[in-house]
């Protein structure tokens, strides 16, 4: 069996116009962004916050709890494994 292609997080997130997350929400507590560049901006952001946390949860939780501070939860552990 062929080992699957690992790709890197930023690679997979949705990213162009026909893939963008949806363009209204709820106003309360915050507004979503108007501009175009704004979105893509905050789009950038969190791509980079979610690819800092699968990075940090691969570590061993020593390390990770040394180095950087984090400690996950067991509930957070388990919903990490499932993605």
């Amino acid at each position: 069996m062929a080992a699957a292609k690992e790709l890197p997080l930023i690679a997979i997130l949705p990213t162009g116009e026909g893939k963008s997350l949806p363009q209204t929400c709820y106003p309360k507590p915050f507004t979503l962004v108007g501009l175009k560049s704004s979105r893509k901006k905050y789009r950038q952001l969190w791509k980079h916050f979610f690819a800092f946390a699968f990075r940090a949860y691969r570590m061993q939780s020593d390390t990770r709890r040394g180095l950087t501070g984090i400690h996950f939860k067991k509930e957070q552990l388990r919903q990490i494994r499932v993605i």
